[in-house]
C-alpha cells in the first residue's frame, strides 16, 4: 500500500483508489433506474410510489456508508502519505467498526419507528404496503 503513495503519479492513484467507488455509485444509478422502469410497467401507481417514498431512506443509507467510508478513506489516504502507517491502520478499525455500529443502530430506528418516518415521507394507507 506504500508503494502507492510514495511511487505512483497522484493522477494514478487517485483512479486506483476512487474508481472502484465511482464504479459502485454508477451500478446502483443503473440499478434505480432499471428498477424504476419495470415498476412502472405495473401501471400500479401506488407501487411506484411506494418504491419512491423509499428513496430518501436508501440515499439515507449511502450517505452514512459515504461518511465512513469516503471519509475515513480520505484520511487513512493522508495518514499513508505521511508514513503513518499504524495510525492509518487504527483510523481504518475505527471507521469500519463505527459503520457497523452506526448501521445496526440506523436498522432499530428505522425498525421501531418505522410508521412515524414513513408518514414524514407521505406515504398513506394506499401505499403503505407497498413501503414495507
Amino acid at each position: 500500500m506504500n508503494e502507492l503513495f510514495e511511487t505512483i503519479p497522484v493522477k494514478k492513484a487517485y483512479f486506483k483508489i476512487a474508481l472502484p467507488v465511482v464504479l459502485s455509485m454508477m451500478v446502483t444509478l443503473v440499478y434505480n433506474l432499471v428498477d424504476t422502469f419495470f415498476v412502472s410497467q405495473t401501471q400500479n401507481t401506488n407501487l411506484v410510489a411506494g418504491v419512491s417514498l423509499c428513496a430518501p431512506l436508501f440515499t439515507l443509507m449511502i450517505a452514512l456508508g459515504d461518511i465512513f467510508g469516503l471519509g475515513g478513506s480520505s484520511v487513512i489516504s493522508r495518514l499513508f502519505g505521511n508514513k503513518e502507517t499504524e495510525e492509518a491502520k487504527r483510523v481504518s478499525a475505527v471507521c469500519f467498526y463505527y459503520a457497523i455500529g452506526v448501521s445496526l443502530l440506523t436498522s432499530l430506528v428505522m425498525i421501531l419507528f418505522k410508521n412515524p418516518i414513513l408518514s414524514l415521507l407521505g406515504t398513506e394507507a394506499s401505499t403503505r404496503p407497498y413501503v414495507l
